[in-house]
């Protein structure tokens, strides 16, 4: 297959688990803030890096959207064999992708922890707020 055949894959599968086929052929300018950010979560996930960077990609979603993006998020994760670092209030979210949990306040770090350390089922919720009442 040639590359340009490779990255029309590529794509179609991306927007496909995003849902975004219906918008391909619009302006972004003209969609949602959904559809913008499930836009931009794609594009990312064509970069084909070991780390992707993320900053509140949850914002301006619905839950099934977050749904979409978490799936793909994980399947981008174990195919690229990638990190994935993210910063996000959307706790709700992150407790299905978290593995590594860094409690950041005023810059600097509080506390750090890997999720095999935590009791199974406590939520990524009251992790923060337990956090949070511990280093204030």
């Amino acid at each position: 297959m040639s590359s340009k055949k490779d990255a029309s894959m590529e794509i179609e599968g991306i927007s496909s688990a995003l849902e975004l086929g219906p918008y391909l052929d619009k302006k972004i300018l003209h969609c949602s803030g959904g559809i913008k950010q499930r836009t931009h979560i794609a594009v990312t996930l064509l970069s084909s890096s070991p780390l992707l960077v993320l900053d509140e990609p949850f914002n301006n979603i619905d839950p099934d959207s977050r749904i979409l993006i978490v799936k793909a998020l994980k399947n981008y994760l174990r195919e690229k064999n990638a990190t994935l670092l993210i910063s996000s209030h959307q706790f709700e979210a992150m407790d299905d992708l978290w593995t590594h949990l860094i409690f950041i306040k005023n810059g600097s770090m509080v506390d750090f922890f890997e999720k095999s350390s935590v009791h199974n089922k406590q939520r990524l919720q009251e992790i923060f707020f337990e956090l949070k009442e511990l280093s204030q």
